[in-house]
């Protein structure tokens, strides 16, 4: 959520070029331990990417397959070093009009849930707003949008295309805090 989709869209916004960034380099070096299925912290991430910028995907293509050891090349530290990010917003998941407000300014809004059944298993056209009452996956996704009308966030996630409508779906506002840590970041 913080290196390919939030990074990806905040850089798009800023230079007007597309270039997708790396989650491969990102969690491989911001991981909490030696595994792949461990986690890591929002925080972690962009405080990372402040220090360190960014690789490219073109520059380290993500694998499922590769595991998560591999590390950047010198010439690909340097390279990443292009693409820092000079600081970011901390926000309370509770403050709707500030999180729309980064919405308007282009800045996507980076969130942890906790992910229940009806999110695990949301399909196209899919409302979270109600805990379906089992299932407890912790999870970073990104706020892209918003709709007063339907009073919901349009979020980005990260299980591909075939995942609700097409890797996105919604979450009603007053149903998020619930189910979100007490902070969300964006990238200044």
């Amino acid at each position: 959520a913080v290196g390919y989709s939030a990074r990806s869209a905040e850089w798009y916004y800023k230079t007007g070029y597309g270039v997708a960034f790396s989650p491969e380099h990102l969690f491989n070096n911001v991981k909490f331990g030696e595994t792949c299925d461990v986690g890591t912290a929002m925080q972690t991430a962009l405080e990372f990417i402040m220090g360190n910028g960014i690789l490219p995907w073109a520059s380290m293509p993500y694998s499922s397959t590769n595991g998560c050891d591999q590390q950047p090349t010198d010439p690909q530290k340097q390279e990443a070093l292009n693409y820092k990010i000079s600081g970011y917003f901390k926000m309370y998941t509770t403050d709707t009009a500030i999180i729309k407000g980064m919405i308007r300014q282009n800045k996507p809004v980076i969130i942890s849930i906790v992910a229940d059944n009806y999110f695990i298993n949301a399909t196209t056209d899919f409302i979270w707003k109600s805990y379906s009452g089992s299932g407890s996956l912790g999870h970073c996704v990104v706020i892209k949008g918003y709709d007063d009308s339907i009073n919901a966030y349009r979020i980005m996630n990260s299980w591909g295309s075939n995942w609700a409508n097409e890797g996105e779906c919604w979450i009603d506002y007053d149903f998020f805090p619930t189910r979100s840590g007490t902070y969300c970041y964006s990238i200044r």
